[in-house]
């Protein structure tokens, strides 16, 4: 969402880690996640704050922060000195016991792996498509993909994405030329109506591996977009190889 976008800038500005997380996971992974990373402060909508596991923390209302304009001067401050080497996020996976793993990453580490924009197709004015979930780390990449690039956030709703016919007019309509988009649903588009994807110059194909007929299907429609399939584990900081 736009508040969740906005809440991630505001607390790298500010210097603070953000830790992305579901607040429809069970109750006991929530209050572990809450625990571990000694969270003082949830952003989320109202409607879930009597969700179990939250009872430790301040709760605020993210778009009611954006609703209420510019901030004051006495409540502004700029990001505090040592900004590179600062957690910028911990994002948490299931690890091989099913228990939230936390991986926490640097702002050093996004800026090195997001600044070389060629490698994954990234120009100034690149309008990115904005769907992958929150607590899945290549959502980062959507987000400081475009934000350290002058580039455009176009968030989009999942029902959207899994619509060919609704996705080729959302696409059209923002002038979307960049997605990422996990492997399954790559493959339900193509089965639909590869032509979908046909606004889009890059696609990176992520999550588990593709289809090498559902490849050549969309090359065949859109000959002018390039596939990428990402690869890479959290502690990699989003990704580590793409071909």
């Amino acid at each position: 969402s736009l508040a969740t976008t906005a809440a991630w800038a505001g607390a790298a500005k500010a210097g603070f880690a953000y830790a992305p997380m579901s607040l429809e996971w069970p109750a006991e992974r929530i209050r572990k996640v809450v625990e571990r990373c000694s969270m003082q402060v949830v952003l989320s909508e109202p409607r879930y704050w009597d969700r179990p596991g939250l009872e430790s923390v301040t709760l605020v209302d993210a778009a009611a922060l954006l609703r209420e304009g510019d901030v004051p001067d006495a409540r502004r401050q700029s990001c505090p000195d040592g900004g590179a080497s600062l957690p910028l996020y911990v994002i948490h996976t299931s690890g091989s016991t099913g228990e939230p793993k936390g991986v926490l990453v640097s702002h050093d580490n996004v800026f090195t792996v997001l600044s070389p924009a060629g490698e994954y197709g990234l120009t100034p004015g690149s309008r990115l498509l904005h769907n992958i979930a929150v607590t899945f780390d290549l959502a980062m990449m959507e987000v400081w993909g475009a934000l350290l690039h002058g580039g455009t956030i176009i968030v989009t709703q999942t029902d959207t994405v899994l619509d060919a016919p609704r996705l080729k007019e959302h696409l059209e309509r923002h002038e979307v030329d960049w997605a990422i988009l996990p492997t399954s649903v790559f493959n339900v588009l193509a089965v639909q109506d590869p032509l979908a994807l046909s606004r889009l110059r890059d696609i990176c194909i992520c999550g588990e591996m593709p289809n090498r007929e559902t490849i050549a299907a969309v090359y065949a429609s859109c000959p002018e977009t390039l596939v990428r399939n990402c690869y890479g584990p959290a502690e990699c900081t989003i990704y580590a190889s793409f071909e």
